[in-house]
């Protein structure tokens, strides 16, 4: 389950990304989402407020990308940048 559970994450992390492209300074954020039993985001919070942390969130909280064994589950995508 973990290693699906990466899986899921890894591809909706990359497709948000590429959605949001931007060419503001970078800086770290975590988007956490509260997933339902049947995977659909029911909430969701960021802790910065850049404009990709938005447009992370904005993307990542309306995809349904893991069905939860057990509800309500709660997966966080923690994004930084080196160089």
């Amino acid at each position: 389950a973990a290693d699906m559970l990466r899986r899921s994450q890894s591809g909706v992390l990359e497709r948000a990304a590429d959605a949001c492209r931007t060419d503001e300074a970078i800086k770290p954020f975590t988007v956490v989402l509260e997933l339902d039993a049947k995977g659909t985001p029911t909430g969701h919070w960021r802790n910065a407020d850049t404009g990709l942390a938005k447009c992370m969130e904005e993307k990542l909280s309306r995809q349904m990308f893991y069905v939860p064994s057990k509800a309500p589950f709660y997966i966080s995508f923690e994004v930084s940048f080196t160089p």
